[in-house]
């Protein structure tokens, strides 16, 4: 488990976001595991939402994903190249730690894995809007999502970005959670997080992430609204 400082959840008179954990494996698996995962405090209405990506072929699949032992819901496939964003969620009402567990489907080249964690309060059950972007290697196009995000609503966005020399920065529309290079079997992959909670609604955000260089790189965000 990766030593984080302590959170403050976003909030913004709605739901509330708070990126508990990041962390990553080398370890050449499809079915890698990550015990001890932070998800911060236990509540009734606790989403925690698991991302993961991985540096695998085009024909890569996450065939399912283990969230505190519940078994997560698919919200985005952020396929493109060699790069799988995909972000689950769950419902786990209890406990601070949890063990996350991404299954992969597929022939991969590699092995690498990175995860991200959030917790989200106070939110409906399933995602309002969503949306992926890719990116291949040597394009300067920049990696950016269109998203609708309702009053009281929160953002949460996951990047993975490698191949070459260069490394994410520069977050738009949402606060920058991690930047963690993951050292993985190419030595220059990168995975990027970030969140935020919105008051008020917002039409058309865009939520970008510049780079230096220009890695293959893909983004994955998803929003939830308040509950009803």
């Amino acid at each position: 488990m990766t030593l984080l400082p302590v959170f403050s959840p976003s909030t913004a008179g709605g739901a509330t976001i708070e990126n508990t954990d990041d962390s990553f494996t080398t370890t050449s698996t499809l079915t890698p595991s990550f015990s001890n995962q932070a998800m911060g405090t236990a509540s009734s209405d606790r989403i925690i939402v698991a991302t993961a990506a991985g540096f695998y072929s085009s024909g890569m699949t996450c065939g399912s994903y283990s969230i505190a032992g519940e078994t997560g819901t698919e919200r985005l496939d952020g396929s493109g190249g060699g790069n799988r964003p995909v972000m689950f969620s769950a419902p786990v009402s209890s406990g601070t730690t949890g063990t996350m567990a991404p299954t992969w489907v597929g022939t991969p080249t590699s092995y690498d894995t990175s995860i991200g964690i959030w917790a989200i309060k106070g939110s409906g059950a399933n995602p309002t809007d969503t949306g992926v972007a890719y990116v291949a290697a040597g394009a300067s196009t920049l990696l950016s999502v269109t998203v609708d995000v309702p009053a009281g609503g929160v953002v949460v966005a996951y990047a993975i970005c490698f191949n070459v020399a260069g490394t994410p920065n520069s977050f738009v529309g949402v606060d920058e959670d991690f930047v963690t290079a993951t050292a993985g079997t190419d030595g220059q992959t990168f995975h990027a997080g970030g969140s935020k909670a919105y008051a008020a609604s917002q039409t058309d955000l865009d939520i970008t992430l510049a780079n230096t260089g220009t890695p293959e790189r893909a983004l994955s965000v998803a929003v939830w609204g308040p509950a009803a």
